[in-house]
């Protein structure tokens, strides 16, 4: 399982914030790492799964639709506070482009302003990551979704809430992420009493 370091995160995402034109893909890697959505469900997002429209703001959970899940179950994952900012700052972004904010619509367009496609997607990332140099193509869009879970694991929250947040059917899909890393072997020879 591969997954990117909290080093390689913070590096990616301050290399991408820098850039003008990279407002979408930073809004996607930021997405892929702060919810650990699957490539197909980040490429289906509608703006009715991010966005109240009625409120008209950001909702706080972001929405996986039945029909786009790999479970074919619906979930909701929370929105911290970092990525609900980054999603209202995006919102307003698509309206100063012009592009529409009805519910039905795309979260994501193509440079043609297209939805997004699922190998649009893949492009996006695997173009980020080779250009700020990290991992040296070893990493992927799946990737992502592994560092979110990674972080979680490392922060202590219990496995059946990481389940719960990837939409695994089985804990056995989840139990992945309490495989001890290698750091995780460094420190527990190196606690030995001397």
């Amino acid at each position: 399982m591969k997954y990117l370091s909290r080093e390689e995160q913070k590096q990616l995402l301050r290399e991408l914030s820098r850039r003008r034109d990279a407002t979408r893909d930073f809004m996607i890697i930021n997405l892929f790492l702060n919810t650990g959505l699957r490539l197909g469900e980040c490429s289906s997002l509608k703006m009715s799964d991010i966005f109240d429209h009625y409120l008209s703001r950001i909702k706080p959970y972001l929405t996986v639709r039945r029909e786009c899940s790999k479970t074919k179950k619906a979930r909701e994952i929370p929105l911290n506070s970092r990525i609900y900012k980054r999603l209202s700052q995006f919102i307003r972004y698509k309206k100063r482009r012009g592009e529409s904010l009805d519910p039905g619509d795309p979260l994501f367009l193509s440079r043609k302003k297209n939805p997004i496609s699922r190998r649009a997607l893949e492009s996006v990332v695997s173009k980020w990551l080779r250009e700020t140099k990290i991992g040296k193509n070893k990493y992927s869009v799946h990737s992502l979704r592994h560092s979110f879970a990674m972080r979680l694991r490392e922060s202590g929250i219990t496995l059946e809430r990481i389940r719960r947040l990837l939409g695994h059917r089985s804990i056995s899909s989840t139990v992945i992420y309490i495989e001890p890393s290698r750091e995780d072997l460094i420190e527990a020879v190196e606690s030995l009493p001397k």
